[in-house]
């Protein structure tokens, strides 16, 4: 699964509420935004040739739906590899995690 998540543009859309690590993460990765361009995501993703499948929470952050959205756009622009976009409802999420907690419990209970 691919985020596809634009660090920069995320973090240009989001200024007025910048928690602490993200702070971090500028200072780690640098605030030249011809270096951001150049790791993220999006400008590479014309080279992808295997197929990819977007899985979105429907309470899913909207910049990481928007985002996902777009470079399913571009996939599927470039007809270079095969992609999906699929918005998971919120009672799926919870089944899954009520299972998913329902085994870790027992196995952890168990052994």
């Amino acid at each position: 699964m691919h985020l596809g998540l634009d660090i920069c543009k995320y973090l240009s859309q989001i200024s007025s509420k910048i928690h602490k690590h993200h702070l971090t993460c500028i200072k780690v990765f640098s605030s030249n935004p011809e270096k951001w361009s150049m790791a993220s995501p999006m400008k590479y993703c014309k080279n992808i040739r295997i197929p990819h499948l977007f899985l979105i929470g429907e309470r899913t952050d909207s910049l990481i739906q928007i985002q996902n959205r777009d470079l399913l756009g571009i996939l599927t622009a470039s007809q270079q590899a095969p992609a999906e976009f699929h918005e998971i409802p919120v009672q799926i999420i919870q089944q899954y995690l009520s299972i998913y907690y329902l085994v870790e419990v027992k196995s952890t209970i168990l052994f």
